[in-house]
This record gives C-alpha cells, structure tokens and sequence, in this order.
C-alpha cells in the first residue's frame, strides 16, 4: 500500500493512534485551506460517511459556494447528504475494478457466504451491510455480492475459521445463512473464474445487477452521482439549482468582496514548505522554534500564511513527530526520497495562488533549485530559500532571498532577548 501511494504521488498524513477524532480534525483543516485557497464553484470530493463533517461540508457548500461531492457508503446519515452537492456510493465506483497488473490475490482468507436472497424486502445493500456488520470484529469486508453467494475476505486464516465457527447458521433478514472457506464451497471454480476475469479486466463492464438480482446496465460515473437532495421549505433556489442566500447575507458577501478587491484589505499568500530529511531540528531547539523563526524572518504583515507542511520519514522522526503534532502542523510522510513529494507540493501551491505571492522553502537540496528559479521567473513569486549550506553561484539569481538555518535561529533569539 505504501509503494502504491507514493508511485501515485498521493499526500499521506501521519495521524497519532492514540488522539481521538485526530483523523477528522486533520481532513476538516485540509478541506477548509482548500475551500479558501480556491475559488468559488470549483469542486471538493469527500470519500467519508461520517456525520461529523455535515457542519463544514455546509459551510463550504453555503458560504464559499463550492460544489461539494460525498462519496460514502450505503449506511449514511441523510443530514450528511442534505448538506452536500451530490453524492455516489462507495461501492458503485469500486464495484467491477480489476486487480492491479502482477497482484497475486490469497485467497486463503476469503469465505463465501450462501442461504440468502434478495428481494424488494430484502436488497442487496442491506445484505451486504449486515454480513459487513456481522464480520467487523475479523475486519471482514464484502469483496463481492451476487444473487447467489456473497465474497467476504477476512484478516488472516485465523481469523476465517473463527468466523465459520463463530457465524454459522446466523440468520440474516430472516434467513439462514452458511459460512464456507473458499475451496470448499461448491462456488469455487465460479469464483475463481470471476477473479480470473477481473485482473484480466474483462467480464462484462457495461452490465451490472440491481439491488434484486436482475441485470441492468452499468451506469457510467457522472451517472452514479446523485442529484442534490431536497432543499429545506424555509430556503429557495435559482434555476441551476443553487441556493439563494437571504437579501441581508447578499448584501454581506457584496461588501466582503469589495473589500477583498481593495488593496489595501487584500493579503498575498504565503507558503511554508519544509523538508526535514535534510533541513532537520538543529540540536538544542525544537520544532516550534525553527517555525517561529521563518515566521519572523519571511512572513510580513503583507502576507497571509496558507500553507504550512513539513516532509519527513515518520517511522524514524521520534519525539520531533509529536512536536509537529502539538504544533499543528501538517506532516506528509515521505520514503526513501522526498524530492517527488515536494516537488509535487510546489507545483501545486504555484497552480492555486497568484503571481507575488511568496514560496518559503526549508531545504538543503540543490536539486530544488531549478524549480525554484521558474517559480520566481516564470510565475513571478518571491522565493525565501532557507538551507543549511548550499553552495551554488547560481544561487542568488534563483532566489529572492536566501538564509542559513542557524541564521534565521540565532536572530529570532537575538530579537527575543532584546524584548525580554
């Protein structure tokens, strides 16, 4: 999964196992710098079922008037939905997808599940919520749903013969239902055969079968998203279907939008890029330190800071991982070489401010120096470089302004103790 990730270039967060609702915390602020980093009417997907982000799902929807798309699974609070653009069921999209090239799959932990049948009263989701629901405590989940069998892959070997001892003849909506290992079910060789067909990527991709069994045709993805829900009775639409704000609130997002276009009320983005793994804590400061020292040193009252992450290893970081955490910083793991991950950051940063904004980067490696230069050249940003000790003649005219570590530390402390 890792080396899947990092080839797809996918930003993954460290979150600490044992701070509650850390996960949440962590995806409400990413959604919310988005919301305010972007424009209105571009697009926010959430892949989540959780009530917990109805509020800011809301607030984004309503008030940065973004269009916001909840993708979840069938078990979903309806005040969730009420609040977003449109949404899509999990499921719909991943259902039919072919195993990757080379993925051998095991097949050991796999059981089949027979002795039901759907129905109007009894739907395909239902079933499959409730043997998910049945099998959560071996971390089961549905591989598959049919009319006559189910898929259910478990944790491990263990983990399978429980189920079987644990779930046998349960009863679901009524009917009895039996748990078999894989090779032993008289479904085997239809099985196989389906998961043969899916790493090839074949099977039939146009048709799939309805909550009662019958084959209908596949929905293409735009299809799947469903329409917005009813809007409450005490608000009205306009004719694209978006909702009109009361003559009080209009009059509010006018002048705020007059201000903004005022120069003297408008603040340029500032963005903080840190890269640990070669630009780490220097020895008697902490996490907190070095921050408040490039605050100082590279962040005006002219700017608005809209990007603060830090790049490192989090398996080998110790006790500095729980210091980016009390300080709140966003931390992106990286593998054996960050410089794609960054790289990436940068270039996302560049698409979504405005020329004069300013590109702060914490980093020894010379390599970034190429990118920095069409940044300040070609997008007309200021570039703070702080290193440790690059040496390069072209230093200079690649950047706006450059400063060591040690230097921007020691003068923080030199302005403190002339406070104090």
């Amino acid at each position: 999964m890792k080396e899947d990730l990092n080839n797809g270039i996918v930003t993954v967060q460290d979150v600490p196992a044992g701070l509650k609702n850390a996960a949440d915390e962590k995806i409400k602020l990413q959604m919310r710098n988005f919301a305010d980093t972007h424009p209105p009417s571009s697009r926010l997907v959430l892949i989540s079922s959780d009530i917990n982000f109805a509020d800011d799902v809301s607030y984004i929807r309503n008030t940065k008037k973004l269009e916001v798309i909840l993708v979840h699974k069938p078990a979903v609070n309806e005040t969730l939905l009420q609040h977003v653009s449109s949404s899509v069921l999990y499921t719909e999209l991943t259902d039919g997808l072919p195993d990757r090239d080379g993925h051998v799959v095991d097949t050991d932990n796999l059981l089949v599940v027979t002795g039901y049948k759907f129905s109007s009263e009894v739907p395909r989701n239902q079933v499959k919520e409730k043997l998910e629901s049945l099998t959560r405590r071996w971390q089961g989940s549905v591989v598959k749903c049919e009319g006559k069998f189910s898929i259910i892959k478990v944790s491990d070997i263990p983990a399978a013969n429980e189920v079987i001892k644990t779930l046998q003849n349960e009863e679901v909506n009524g009917q009895i239902i039996q748990f078999k290992h894989l090779e032993q079910s008289e479904y085997r060789e239809t099985i196989q055969n389906m998961m043969a067909k899916n790493k090839k990527g074949g099977g039939d991709s146009d048709t799939k079968k309805d909550n009662t069994g019958r084959v209908t045709q596949r929905k293409t993805t735009q299809d799947k998203i469903r329409a917005p829900p009813p809007q409450p009775k005490d608000s009205s639409t306009d004719q694209q279907g978006q909702q009109i704000q009361p003559l009080e609130a209009q009059n509010q997002a006018s002048q705020m939008s007059q201000k903004s276009t005022n120069g003297r009320f408008v603040l340029e983005k500032a963005g903080i890029f840190w890269d640990m793994e070669t630009c780490p804590v220097p020895a008697g400061s902490t996490v907190q330190d070095v921050i408040d020292a490039v605050r100082e040193t590279c962040v005006d009252d002219n700017y608005s800071e809209s990007e603060l992450v830090c790049f490192c290893d989090v398996l080998r970081a110790g006790d500095t991982l729980k210091q980016l955490h009390d300080s709140m910083i966003k931390t992106v793991h990286t593998f054996a070489d960050p410089s794609p991950v960054i790289q990436h950051s940068l270039l996302q940063f560049a698409e979504m401010v405005q020329p004069r904004s300013r590109l702060i980067l914490i980093s020894n490696n010379a390599a970034f120096l190429h990118l920095l230069d069409h940044h300040k050249n070609v997008k007309k940003f200021q570039i703070f470089l702080i290193h440790v000790n690059i040496d390069s003649p072209t230093l200079a005219r690649r950047v706006s302004k450059c400063f060591t570590l040690e230097e921007i530390i020691a003068k923080d402390e030199d302005a403190s103790a002339d406070n104090a």
